[in-house]
């Protein structure tokens, strides 16, 4: 299951990460760079990160898909996601 929003007090998570770090990549780089990268897909270079708690999709598709997926430990990228 992945959330559309979250919202942390009256910010959503982007405009946290955007508050905490220079822009939101550098949040979702600070992130990833703490996870374990477990798979990387055909699609352009999507990548599945995990780390004891969470698990981070990555999109970087050929088409130009850039959307982050968030989710439980148990998160797993469906052919639905990235598109």
């Amino acid at each position: 299951m992945c959330l559309d929003e979250i919202k942390l007090d009256d910010a959503t998570l982007k405009d946290y990460f955007s508050k905490t770090y220079q822009t939101f990549d550098d949040s979702i780089n600070n992130l990833t760079n703490s996870m374990k990268l477990v798979d990387t897909y055909k699609d352009g270079g999507t990548k599945l990160y995990k780390n004891d708690s969470i698990a981070l999709i990555k999109c970087n598709t050929i088409d130009g898909n850039k959307d982050i997926y968030i989710g439980d430990i148990n998160l797993e990228y469906e052919e639905s996601f990235c598109k």
